[in-house]
């Protein structure tokens, strides 16, 4: 902030000897910045929770004064929000611990357009990854926004998540293609075999988790399965092509169920190890005219 242009000592507009800066900012980004100045015991808690608001105007502010410790706070805050290691994102997704940034699908893309104009870009993966949860309409048309104006994607961002649901799609088919051969030396029950290949065929993926492959069948999977003897029937009438609702899966026997459990974790593990393959992120690149030459 000392960085500012200083008024001269003789400006009339001084108060109590003390000189009138003026700033663009919002009364309330410079509140939120000032507070992590004076009010840090709050706001650099670990397990507290913080607006993206806040988060958005002290990164951006902290750029245009210079202040390092509180650039690397908001970053260090976005990192926590969307984390790269597994057994991380998966205790925020199951609430295990709570969100370090809270923030709306407006702010979502505000998130995404924000990590690729600050070159945020080891960010950019996992944040494109939930925008890609979205519907078609929210990604290429954007969200209206509580001022009445349009909040979009980048086009950059937008070609990412195009692209990369297609290739999640595929990365949950896969995922669940080889769930028919976890049971090899499992168990030798025929409805596990009849119920792994319901799923290798898709019958049990959700539309709203075909481009979701860190989730796809993972509650299912830990859902406590049935009891009684109505659960060996409801496999049996799977098997046989009866109408059955999609839970087949919770009556797999034990050892299958630990099996595929543990097939779909390290599936899902190396994913988001490797996401930035299957979310190609892509940076506004300047057009270069061609020299005409004499």
């Amino acid at each position: 902030m000392f960085n500012l242009p200083q008024p001269p000592v003789t400006d009339p507009q001084d108060e109590t000897d003390c000189p009138v800066v003026y700033t663009s900012e919002s009364a309330q980004d410079l509140a939120y910045y000032l507070s992590t100045v004076y009010d840090s015991l709050r706001f650099f808690q670990p397990d507290a929770q913080i607006q993206y608001a806040a988060v958005e105007a002290i990164l951006r502010l902290s750029l245009k004064f210079s202040s390092e410790p509180l650039r690397i706070f908001a970053v260090g805050r976005l990192e926590a929000a969307f984390p790269c290691k597994f057994a991380e994102w998966e205790s925020l997704f199951y609430n295990e611990k709570p969100q370090p940034v809270v923030f709306s699908p407006t702010e979502l893309i505000s998130i995404a357009n924000m990590a690729q104009e600050h070159n945020l870009e080891h960010l950019l993966p996992i944040v494109l990854y939930d925008c890609c949860q979205q519907d078609v309409d929210w990604i290429l048309q954007g969200i209206t926004g509580p001022d009445g104006s349009t909040l979009k994607l980048s086009k950059e961002n937008q070609r990412s998540c195009i692209k990369a649901r297609s290739y999640l799609t595929a990365a949950t088919l896969k995922m669940l293609s080889e769930l028919s051969v976890v049971r090899d030396g499992l168990c030798e029950q025929y409805t596990c075999t009849s119920i792994l290949r319901e799923i290798s065929m898709g019958g049990l993926v959700k539309d709203e988790l075909i481009h979701h492959p860190l989730v796809a069948l993972d509650r299912e999977l830990n859902a406590d399965p049935p009891q009684g003897p109505q659960a060996p029937a409801a496999a049996f009438g799977m098997a046989w092509g009866a109408p059955q609702p999609n839970n087949g899966i919770n009556n797999l026997c034990r050892a299958c169920r630990e099996g595929c459990k543990n097939h779909l974790r390290i599936a899902r593990e190396k994913l988001l190890r490797n996401l930035r393959e299957y979310i190609p992120v892509e940076s506004e690149k300047p057009v270069v005219e061609a020299s005409t030459g004499s």
